[in-house]
């Protein structure tokens, strides 16, 4: 009878695991895709933002990135590349890595996991995924002033912890009163 209780006690403790959050998976990802898939990403702030779509598969890269920076679009860029290229296959790389800027709550997620609460799983965007609520509110105060800004939103990872979607609001105070307010939104959609 032990043994069962300790074998449940050992399956729970799993099942309520939080897999630690990679975001070097992304990079990896990119570079050396072991499916095709769609990659969006959103980042609108109050003076810019950046958007990027492409279609990724183990051969090659298609995609454009756009930006602005303090109301001033850039032209589209392309993003093309075949992997027999190895210089476009590079370039593009770092283009699509350039446009992969996250809140700081999820980049410091593994030291702050009290930020987070692990909410259900199940398919998103073809992926077995952990949901998770994100809220700096949760922390305290010394780790939300380390952060700097409040952060609230929800993300999707892969049970190795690699993000499959994300929505992110970030807010930073000003010392005027004005609060800066970024948005956060991504996917990554299996072909």
């Amino acid at each position: 009878m032990q043994a069962q209780t300790q074998a449940e006690a050992q399956a729970t403790t799993q099942s309520n695991a939080k897999p630690a959050i990679d975001l070097s998976c992304m990079p990896a990802r990119f570079a050396n895709p072991a499916e095709p898939f769609h990659y969006s990403y959103d980042r609108a702030g109050h003076s810019d933002f950046v958007k990027l779509e492409a279609d990724v598969t183990p051969n090659s890269i298609d995609g454009v990135l756009n930006t602005e920076w303090d109301g001033n679009p850039s032209p589209p860029l392309p993003l093309h590349a075949v992997r027999s290229d190895t210089a476009a296959w590079g370039q593009t790389l770092g283009n699509l890595n350039a446009g992969l800027g996250m809140p700081s709550s999820l980049m410091e997620a593994n030291t702050m996991q009290r930020s987070l609460v692990r909410e259900a799983t199940g398919q998103v965007n073809g992926y077995d995924s952990i949901r998770y609520s994100l809220d700096t509110a949760r922390l305290d105060a010394g780790d939300r002033s380390i952060l700097g800004s409040s952060e609230k939103g929800t993300v999707w990872v892969s049970n190795s912890g690699c993000p499959v979607k994300w929505s992110i609001v970030t807010e930073l105070k000003n010392k005027d009163g004005s609060i800066d307010r970024t948005q956060y939104e991504g996917n990554v959609i299996k072909k």
